[in-house]
């Protein structure tokens, strides 16, 4: 892969495709539909969005999430570093997806506390099923300590509590 200057689908998580982008080797991932692509191609414009706002997360200790459904909750990310995808691999070592357009970051472990808030009719992928009611969890250092809300609550509870393991009401922890 270090013969060549751009890769398209690599394996993600490969220590050769790794190694390949250290050398410089530019890799994009070319992986939703081609009308997606067609509606989020990446322009000029979006870069210099997703670039702006990489600028300020890069600048942030901590990231709160707020929406008109009641989601209120602060992380952590000091000394964490951000991430732009815009959908093109301009830069020697750059890993990007097409169809993206936005900024991230790692955060601290351990270090979400608020409310999240699923909304009526959100997907609950794990269950493969909608939410029939809004359901609001409340987050203490990153555990769900508790969720609240109709019906759906029965089956997410339910899905927790069949792994056995605390770990699976942790928003960030690793396993």
């Amino acid at each position: 892969m270090k013969s060549v200057d751009m890769l398209f689908n690599g394996p993600l998580y490969s220590v050769a495709r790794t190694e390949a982008q250290t050398a410089g080797i530019r890799n994009l991932m070319i992986s939703s539909s081609a009308p997606s692509q067609i509606r989020i191609f990446p322009t000029k414009k979006k870069k210099e969005l997703v670039l702006a706002s990489t600028k300020l997360l890069k600048k942030g200790k901590e990231i709160r999430v707020a929406d008109e459904y009641g989601t209120n909750f602060m992380l952590e990310k000091t000394g964490r570093k951000a991430h732009a995808q815009y959908g093109m691999c301009d830069l020697p070592g750059k890993w990007d997806n097409l169809v993206s357009g936005h900024t991230c970051s790692a955060l601290i472990e351990d270090s979400m506390n608020g409310k999240l808030v699923i909304p009526l009719t959100s997907s609950l992928i794990p269950l493969t099923m909608f939410a029939t009611e809004k359901i609001t969890c409340t987050v203490k250092d990153d555990q769900i300590t508790k969720i609240e809300g109709g019906e759906s609550v029965k089956y997410l509870d339910d899905w927790f509590a069949k792994y056995k393991d605390d770990r699976t009401s942790g928003i960030s922890s690793s396993p």
